[in-house]
């Protein structure tokens, strides 16, 4: 039986050549980038679905005050901006208390104004048509069709389809919430 005796200072000079140093490095390198790229797209992807979060609760209580029935019913051919939106912006009657919002989007000093601009807000009215013997019921943007008198507005049937968008000023988020609203 033999014995190897392995000597200090002597021995194999076998080590790695410069090509396998560089491909191990390459792809260590891709791999790092690989994971630095997924938690970006991590991050990124969290801070939508925050903003998400916190738009969806803002338009809900937008929804609330429009519903309540301190909120007077928009009239047919009238413009709802006075009553609808304002009540979306505003937490008073008045107009003089901003909603509240997140206040990471108050640090970003976005404001009620900039998140419900004038175009955020479309109210349809309640409509009966007759056809064929039928009675559908139907809404229409900004009117409501008296049966036998095609295009007047009447205030005769009381609900509305009430349809709030919101928009984040960095456009990144713009849900819609519609719900009818009832009143004479």
């Amino acid at each position: 039986m033999r014995l190897a005796i392995h000597r200090s200072g002597e021995g194999s000079e076998a080590g790695e050549t410069l090509i396998e140093v560089l491909i191990a490095s390459a792809l260590m390198g891709i791999v790092v980038v690989a994971i630095l790229g997924g938690l970006a797209t991590s991050l990124l992807t969290s801070s939508i679905h925050r903003e998400q979060a916190d738009a969806n609760t803002v338009l809900v209580a937008a929804m609330e005050r429009v519903k309540s029935n301190d909120v007077t019913r928009v009239p047919c051919g009238t413009d709802p901006s006075s009553n609808y939106l304002g009540a979306a912006k505003y937490l008073d009657t008045a107009h003089t208390v901003p909603a509240t919002l997140p206040q990471t989007w108050i640090a970003m000093g976005w404001t009620p104004a900039q998140i419900f601009p004038a175009a955020s807000l479309v109210v349809e009215h309640q409509t009966l048509s007759s056809s064929l013997g039928a009675t559908t019921v139907d809404f229409l943007p900004g009117f409501a069709i008296v049966p036998g008198t095609p295009g007047t507005c009447s205030d005769a049937l009381p609900l509305q389809r009430v349809t709030i968008t919101l928009r984040t000023p960095d456009g990144r988020v713009t849900p819609a919430l519609t719900f009818i609203k009832g009143g004479t």
